[in-house]
């Protein structure tokens, strides 16, 4: 049964809601899920679901309202943004501000994500770092890093997703996740079901790097219709000590 509601809410501190990729779904959107368009309508016509939630996260995210016009009619004829595919982006950008390490890519459609991987914080002498305010803690020593309760965020005009992770970067030997937990999403003019957050992979091996996986059906719709279907994933990577996230939400 498909979930109207907006978010799964779980037992995260509330600083983790960074303001880069909040988002929420209309009240509208959670209500018009049997319901059909208007006499005489159509659903390119209709307005998106949620379609202003949309356009706010896409302001905020640096798109230009030209742009905004683009996505959205592209959304209404039931194609896919790019930001959404796991297409290679035409330009990424990448900083560390507090705590998190950001990457915004942008796509040939001027479609936009986010990727944030928190960050724990060193102390005053460089050497062992410590608990950020968040609760990312790492614990390194001759030949191993051990990081625990690490938020991997992602996000772009529809979704918003992240989970923790605890993982261990083991220098000549395979890496390990030992565990991912505290999966959260958030829809704009659309919404989620069968979320789930797959243990792919715990341990990297010769078939390839230690991998967890967020999953979700989303169904993205205007005037009660639905307009698209697809399964957004949002995946991290850890091998070769390193790590890395791949945003298809």
């Amino acid at each position: 049964m498909a979930h109207m509601r907006s978010s799964l809410r779980v037992a995260m501190s509330a600083a983790f809601a960074a303001a880069v990729i909040a988002g929420s779904v209309s009240p509208a959107m959670a209500s018009s899920a049997s319901a059909s368009s208007a006499a005489g309508g159509s659903v390119a016509s209709a307005p998106l679901d949620g379609e202003k939630d949309v356009r706010q996260w896409m302001s905020d995210n640096g798109i230009s309202a030209a742009t905004q016009d683009g996505l959205i009619a592209k959304m209404k004829a039931g194609k896919a943004l790019d930001a959404t595919t796991g297409a290679a982006p035409v330009s990424t950008t990448t900083n560390v501000a507090n705590g998190f390490k950001t990457t915004r890519s942008v796509y040939a459609d001027g479609s936009v994500s986010i990727i944030q991987v928190e960050q724990p914080k060193a102390t005053s002498g460089g050497i062992s770092p410590q608990a950020s305010v968040d609760g990312c803690s790492v614990n390194s020593g001759s030949g191993y890093s051990t990081y625990r309760g690490c938020v991997v965020r992602g996000a772009n005009p529809i979704v918003s997703a992240s989970f923790r992770t605890d993982f261990q970067i083991l220098k000549g030997t395979y890496d390990k996740i030992s565990f991912a937990g505290y999966p959260d999403i958030t829809t704009r003019a659309a919404s989620w079901d069968n979320l789930d957050l797959q243990k792919i992979r715990m341990t990297e091996s010769p078939n390839g790097d230690a991998q967890v996986a967020l999953v979700a059906k989303i169904t993205q719709s205007a005037g009660g219709q639905t307009l698209r279907q697809y399964q957004g994933k949002l995946i991290f990577f850890l091998g070769k000590d390193k790590y890395s996230v791949t945003n298809a939400l």
